[in-house]
């Protein structure tokens, strides 16, 4: 898939999630540069609006799409991040850590799974972190 084909999917799923009003700008990307197998990151500021999506884009389309659709989810979930992250902020160091990583873990796993059913991929296991817990 080419950074132009990435770029009109890309448009087409922030216009199903409503966030018409972010600024994208899609880079295609090596798989090897990126964490743990993944397929993609997304790199965004709530204030301006803003949005880089980092794609791996010798997938197949339907995979490169789901990122894609992961990504705005992780962008749509912000405010109740955000209100989490305040409530957190809260507790001592330990606790702070131990929340930071489930409040992580399970925003992966709602990215995942809406991701997922939203592109017709329902039944594949497409990362391996998805093995537990999903």
């Amino acid at each position: 898939m080419t950074e132009t084909q990435a770029a009109k999917l890309t448009a087409k799923w922030q216009e199903r999630f409503g966030l018409t009003e972010w600024h994208v700008k899609v880079i295609g990307i090596d798989a090897a540069t990126l964490p743990g197998g993944q397929w993609g990151a997304a790199s965004f500021c709530e204030e301006s609006l803003e949005a880089v999506f980092e794609l791996a884009l010798k997938r197949p389309a339907k995979h490169v799409e789901y990122t894609i659709a992961h990504e705005w989810t992780h962008i749509l979930l912000t405010p109740m991040r955000n209100r989490m992250q305040e409530i957190v902020n809260q507790l001592g160091a330990a606790e702070k850590a131990a929340y930071n990583q489930l409040l992580h873990d399970q925003e992966e796993q709602i990215c995942n799974r809406l991701g997922r059913h939203l592109t017709g991929l329902r039944d594949v296991l497409l990362q391996p972190q998805e093995v537990e817990g999903d």
